[in-house]
């Protein structure tokens, strides 16, 4: 395992609360503000874990940085299916999926999947793109309004709409989404989703599948 990727994991084994608390005390946007007077701190149980696809002894990595955007569901609808198919079932590679909320309407999408059972959590994620407009018309709506957008989303997953609106809002579940996207910040110097890294090729909002995909070829190859 690469120097970071074993950053990787040691960070975001810590959910990082103290940055919600930063961001209550902090001049915030007044929509914003109220936002987080909505915020719970109810000791809610909740999936922790790092998302990775993949054997864990596949012996090499990529990671997606993981957006809510219309970009984000083309890269997963096509090269990330090619993807998986040829280099993750096969045991060649294990892709990391960390996601990257753009905005506050993200983070709370984000924080209610992570009450999604584990064995789930992937599944959730493809089902938020699955439909651009839904993931569009969530971005457009107030923030205080977003779970109306998210909670169909996570229908058919075993979560009450209840459950999830609490999950949306919850420090330590909100502070772990904060975690990573801190993460992603410092260690690839980007704040865009999505993102795909293999090897030291970083491919930010990447428009060519075949770039990634020779990227992969050449990394797996190089591992042989």
């Amino acid at each position: 395992m690469t120097l970071y990727m074993r950053r990787l994991f040691v960070v975001l084994a810590l959910a990082c609360v103290p940055c919600v608390t930063q961001a209550q005390d902090a001049g915030v946007p007044p929509e914003v503000a109220r936002l987080v007077e909505k915020f719970n701190d109810e000791a809610i149980p909740f999936n922790d874990k790092l998302l990775v696809l993949g054997k864990a002894d596949a012996p090499t990595t990529a990671v997606l940085v993981f957006g809510l955007s219309g970009n984000g569901a083309y890269l997963v609808k096509r090269a990330i299916a090619e993807i998986i198919d040829k280099y993750v079932d096969t045991g060649k590679l294990k892709l990391v999926v960390i996601e990257m909320p753009l905005t506050w309407h993200d983070m709370q999408a984000f924080a209610g999947f992570r009450c999604v059972a584990p064995e789930k959590h992937w599944d959730v994620l493809k089902r938020a793109l699955l439909y651009p407009r839904d993931v569009m018309n969530m971005k457009n709506a107030s923030l205080e309004g977003a779970p109306d957008y998210i909670w169909p989303m996570m229908k058919g997953f075993d979560v009450s709409r209840e459950q999830a609106e609490k999950c949306m809002r919850n420090t330590a579940i909100v502070g772990l989404i904060e975690g990573q996207r801190r993460v992603v910040q410092e260690t690839w110097n980007t704040g865009t989703a999505p993102t795909f890294i293999v090897g030291d090729q970083v491919f930010v909002d990447p428009q060519n599948d075949n770039l990634i995909l020779a990227a992969i070829a050449a990394a797996v190859k190089g591992e042989q």
